[in-house]
């Protein structure tokens, strides 16, 4: 633990005594990298390290992380065959990124930065492939208990929900895919609705699988769903788990904020923007503190505060 960090201060300047050097196995090969929408095998050069991918339908992503004096930091760069495109699937060309390792937690990351901000993410994983992972992130988001305007409970459960009377008993649900990829379609009971997140709760439509193009479009509105707090905000998930880039991506830049500084809010934060006493003065468990100096976050927190600055930001190019 630490003291609270303002958003713009780098994560590594705070890694403290949990954190140890880089070494040889930083990037074995026994394990992926994935930024929660495209997978990365790792193979350490001479002066970099080269990450070649793809995402559930296709391959060809690559770059590469040039080796500084420095052990854990990198420089993000495109590869020779991406040279005239100028593109990079992680962070952006001249980036900063650095290598943590979290010993305390039994864990690695890399993480951009740009312009001081972490704005992106890489962590390994073995237990599952990415397409689990992407139904893993998207169930977490839907996770909790929903009513519509008739007072019917709606719950999401990981791989089940109960879906007013029409679904009245926890139903194994999958998720629709296009082009070989988990998107915002539930698949229950020989229906598919398509889910939308809104600062209250969700909103789903009934949905329509195009088998030609491979597409769901979004048919008439059949819920919509107010969020039951229980205790830790309207998006609990940001309190349980590291998140990533692509898990921001369905939000609007009003939630995003509100997504933020909620995880603060959790702590007892004092707000001095009217608008956000106003929203978490309105929460049963909000408490704020009389000193802001006396709250402390974890790395997880650390970092789900950057990302979605950083996804904030990005609304606006």
């Amino acid at each position: 633990m630490k003291k609270f960090l303002f958003l713009l201060a780098p994560l590594f300047m705070l890694m403290g005594a949990c954190f140890q050097s880089a070494n040889a196995q930083m990037f074995k090969k026994s394990y992926a990298w994935m930024d929660g929408s495209l997978a990365f095998s790792a193979e350490e050069k001479a002066d970099h390290i080269l990450f070649i991918g793809g995402s559930c339908h296709e391959g060809g992503y690559s770059f590469i992380l040039k080796k500084t004096q420095k052990p854990t930091e990198f420089i993000i760069d495109c590869t020779e065959e991406n040279k005239e495109f100028g593109y990079v699937p992680f962070g952006k060309i001249g980036d900063k990124a650095v290598y943590i390792n979290d010993v305390e937690n039994s864990r690695k990351f890399i993480v951009a930065y740009h312009d001081g901000i972490a704005a992106d993410l890489l962590f390994p994983f073995e237990d599952v492939d990415l397409y689990e992972q992407i139904c893993r992130d998207m169930q977490s988001q839907l996770n909790g208990e929903y009513v519509d305007k008739n007072g019917e409970k709606y719950i999401f459960d990981y791989s089940k929900c109960l879906l007013g009377s029409d679904v009245p008993q926890m139903t194994k649900f999958t998720f629709g895919e296009e082009y070989d990829t988990p998107v915002n379609v539930i698949k229950v009971a020989n229906k598919a609705y398509f889910f939308s997140f809104t600062t209250e709760g969700l909103e789903l439509h009934n949905a329509v699988y195009d088998q030609e193009s491979d597409v769901y479009s979004k048919g008439s509105l059949y819920a919509t769903l107010m969020h039951i707090d229980k205790g830790e905000g309207r998006w609990p998930f940001t309190a349980h788990q590291i998140i990533n880039l692509t898990m921001l991506y369905n939000y609007s830049k009003k939630d995003l904020r509100l997504m933020r500084n909620e995880i603060l809010a959790r702590k007892g934060y004092n707000f001095t923007s009217p608008d956000l006493q106003k929203y978490f003065s309105s929460k049963f468990w909000y408490k704020p503190v009389e000193d802001n100096g006396s709250i402390t976050t974890t790395i997880d927190e650390d970092i789900a505060l950057n990302l979605i600055k950083s996804a904030e930001n990005r609304k606006n190019d």
